[in-house]
C-alpha cells in the first residue's frame, strides 16, 4: 500500500518511519507561505534505531486545501557572515556544501554532522 502525501511527509527524515504528531499551529502570513497554512510538528518514536527518536522534532506545512508543498531547501540563506571572522563563516559554508553534495552522491540523506 502506498502512502498518502501526508503519510509520506510525516515520515522521519532519518529512519523513514512514521512520526507521531506532537503539535500544530497556524503559520503567520509571510512571503512564501500560503495564507491559512498550518505547521504540524512530528517526533520520531523509533527508539534504539534512530538518533532523532524522542528528541528533535520535524515539521510539515499543510495548506488550507490539504496539499503539502515540497521542501524548499535550495534558497538563499537568511543570515550574514559575522564581522571580523576572517573567512571562517565562508569556509564553514563551503565545507558543509561539499559534505552535503558528497552525501547526496552516495545516496544517503542530506544531513551532515558538523566537524566541531
Amino acid at each position: 500500500m502506498t502512502d498518502s502525501t501526508y503519510d509520506a511527509a510525516r515520515r522521519c527524515p532519518i529512519c523513514n518511519e512514521l512520526g507521531e504528531k506532537t503539535g500544530e499551529k497556524a503559520i503567520k502570513a509571510q512571503f512564501g507561505v500560503t495564507r491559512g497554512a498550518v505547521l504540524h510538528e512530528f517526533t520520531c518514536r523509533n527508539a534504539g534505531r534512530c538518533r532523532w527518536a524522542n528528541s528533535a522534532p520535524y515539521f510539515v506545512q499543510v495548506n488550507p486545501d490539504g496539499t503539502i508543498p515540497p521542501p524548499n531547501t535550495n534558497r538563499e540563506k537568511q543570515f550574514r557572515a559575522l564581522p571580523n571572522d576572517h573567512g571562517a563563516t565562508q569556509n564553514a559554508l563551503e565545507n558543509l556544501q561539499e559534505a552535503t553534495l558528497r552525501k547526496q552522491k552516495d545516496g544517503q540523506a542530506a544531513e551532515v554532522r558538523g566537524r566541531y
